[in-house]
């Protein structure tokens, strides 16, 4: 079963309360302890109801989420643990169940957790007694990407929350080709990340059309518009980027085949890693291959085969293969300039430069 945040912060208090025995708890004691939770930690305003305390209690006692906890009833109305000093965070680990979190806690923490994590952290660090895992005595084998530059956490944080409650948001953006300041109230419908940057994608109520903004160009969030959100009748968010390498895509933009020749020296490199999952070998030869993508076109897509330099040749389509060969013949005339520039000032330039510090 599906466990949500709020569900969380219920069984967490619930557990705590518990744990109390001093104090004797009845239904309407653990209800009020979860209400004053949950405004707490989500600024929530509404009052849960008996219905859904007795569900989490016997979600608690049951197997579904492995707790079994030995909660029973009292003098008829007061709940608390059969077990002295039991506790949901006291609950017997296999060997394979100690090592699988111990692995976990070590990705956390190498990791950047998203905002909406947090809890789920603190609760998985709770039973970081259980593991054998101290941050500053391991030493890591796994070195997953770190942000050269993290967003805002609150950014983030907004927007995410904003998506949740289906709220409509201005942003105050600035684009990577112009220098002007935008106001744009946005309807935002999912986050998505793509090399180390995070993205927003959303309805603009002013242009009318679903659009991609980077997060990084979000200078501040204006969370009350006044407008009504906009609901995403346009596309389906599971799949709206599954035909396009990156983020950049038009709403209506088309899937092409793209066919690209790859050499026999880079062959095994795509053909171990994939440009894209629609990726097909269409014929191969003396190691070299012909490889077809079935891809919206972008600026992603022009770089990914870019990267590749001399060892790719688009074959199709028309528009592609130009642009691409475009691209190459203005990097070589810039080749070519510069080695005329380089015997003036720029050369005396880079003779101050010091190369080796880092």
């Amino acid at each position: 079963m599906p466990v949500t945040k709020h569900l969380l912060i219920r069984l967490i208090t619930i557990d705590r309360c518990l744990q109390n025995r001093v104090r004797k708890w009845t239904l309407d004691d653990l209800v009020k302890a979860c209400n004053e939770a949950l405004r707490h930690h989500e600024g929530t305003t509404g009052t849960l109801c008996r219905r859904t305390l007795q569900y989490d209690i016997q979600l608690m006692r049951s197997n579904k989420l492995g707790l079994n906890a030995p909660i029973v009833v009292t003098e008829k109305k007061y709940y608390c643990y059969g077990r002295p000093n039991y506790s949901i965070y006291r609950l017997p680990f296999s060997k394979e169940n100690l090592d699988l979190l111990t692995e976990t806690l070590k990705l956390l923490n190498k990791s950047a957790i998203f905002p909406q994590l947090n809890l789920i952290s603190d609760m998985l660090q709770q039973l970081a007694g259980y593991t054998s895992y101290t941050p500053e005595k391991e030493t890591p084998v796994i070195y997953p990407d770190n942000y050269i530059r993290m967003p805002d956490p609150q950014l983030i944080k907004t927007l995410y929350q904003h998506i949740i409650d289906k709220k409509s948001v201005c942003i105050r953006y600035v684009s990577f080709r112009s220098s002007v300041m935008h106001h744009i109230v946005i309807s935002p419908y999912l986050l998505k990340e793509y090399g180390n940057h995070w993205f927003v994608t959303g309805y603009d109520h002013r242009n009318k059309t679903v659009q991609t903004w980077s997060t990084n160009r979000i200078s501040t969030l204006f969370p009350d518009t006044g407008q009504p959100y906009v609901e995403n009748t346009f596309f389906d968010p599971k799949h709206y980027f599954d035909a396009v390498i990156g983020v950049s895509r038009t709403l209506y933009q088309k899937k092409q085949a793209v066919i690209i020749q790859i050499d026999r020296e880079t062959a095994p490199y795509i053909l171990c890693k994939p440009l894209h999952q629609s990726q097909k070998t269409l014929q191969e030869h003396k190691g070299a291959i012909v490889i077809s993508l079935h891809v919206c076109l972008n600026l992603e897509l022009e770089r990914e085969i870019l990267k590749l330099g001399q060892h790719a040749k688009v074959l199709h389509p028309r528009l592609l293969k130009s642009r691409i060969a475009r691209h190459f013949r203005e990097a070589a005339q810039r080749y070519r300039t510069s080695e005329t520039d380089d015997s003036g000032t720029n050369s005396q330039n880079l003779h101050n430069f010091n190369f080796n510090k880092p």
